[in-house]
């Protein structure tokens, strides 16, 4: 390949300026200050970037977010990849895949578990049909915020507390990394609730149906401790949130769908990809992913 691949520092402020510069060229328009770290950068400080370069010139760039996984009782790392971008002059030349590969090489050799992320429509079949990423479709459940007696009959199970819900073999990731993460983003206006344990986060939106204006409650992430307890934190939500309805969406494998009632398919969603690099996963596997880890969220 005539191009040569590198890892990139976002500390180096010379570096920063060129990858912000081919963003703004590959998306069309300007990314605030620091817009880049403040999205990607955990606290571990390990997340991954990666550029391809021609004659000393930046021609193609990808992210790769490092979160902390929770499974049996270990902590594994996977990393969200995210923030394409392919200089116009560059494309059809194969940089994208390149870049792909060559983080499967460095990411394998750190110890990383896999690769995830939530493609568009460009870039899905680059991932499942070139690459080997496979998909698990997403799900949403959606319920009107009322009296809160009548939203918790819409919207959730009854859980046994001597039963619960089992989330040892599940890939659960630490929603409070990705809570520190959201925050570091200029007007993130990221909402907590927590109460017994578990907690609640997502963001206030709005969208528009049939010429009404809406306000939703997104739910970015759970943390699920007491199961059987989860309506109160969803009672403090409900009571301080002035929206039409909770929206949640997650894989389709997300044990904590368990909770709630009337979840269905959400088939015009950004389906997630995995891409196995130190464990043996499948379409079945328990990813209690929420749509909160993406970049976008």
């Amino acid at each position: 390949m005539e191009y040569e691949l590198k890892s990139i520092s976002l500390l180096d402020a010379a570096a920063n300026l060129e990858v912000a510069d081919l963003l703004a060229h590959t998306y069309g328009f300007e990314l605030a200050k620091d817009k880049l770290k403040h999205n990607t950068y955990t606290n571990k400080g390990k997340s991954l970037y990666i550029g391809a370069y021609k004659d000393g010139k930046l021609a193609g760039f990808n992210a790769f977010i490092q979160h902390d996984f929770n499974h049996q009782q270990q902590v594994v790392e996977g990393y969200q990849s995210c923030w394409s971008a392919t200089h116009s002059e560059h494309r059809g030349k194969g940089i994208f895949a390149a870049i792909i590969n060559e983080a499967k090489r460095i990411l394998k050799a750190r110890g990383a578990a896999f690769i995830f992320g939530f493609p568009n429509e460009n870039s899905h079949p680059i991932f499942v049909k070139k690459l080997g990423f496979y998909e698990v479709p997403l799900m949403k459940v959606q319920a009107p915020v009322m009296a809160f007696s009548l939203t918790k009959h819409f919207l959730l199970q009854s859980i046994d507390p001597a039963v619960g819900i089992d989330i040892a073999d599940c890939y659960t990731p630490n929603e409070l990394q990705i809570i520190e993460l959201k925050e570091q983003e200029l007007n993130s206006n990221i909402r907590i609730y927590s109460a017994y344990n578990n907690t609640i986060w997502g963001k206030k939106r709005e969208k528009v149906y049939r010429g009404m204006k809406l306000s939703y409650f997104s739910v970015g992430g759970i943390v699920l401790n007491k199961p059987h307890l989860f309506s109160q934190v969803l009672a403090q939500l409900v009571q301080k949130e002035r929206a039409s309805y909770i929206e949640i969406i997650g894989a389709t494998t997300n044990v904590y769908f368990q909770l709630f009632k009337n979840a269905k398919p959400a088939p015009h969603t950004e389906p997630l990809i995995i891409f196995d690099l130190n464990v043996n996963t499948s379409p079945k596997s328990n990813f209690n992913l929420f749509t909160g880890i993406k970049d976008v969220f």
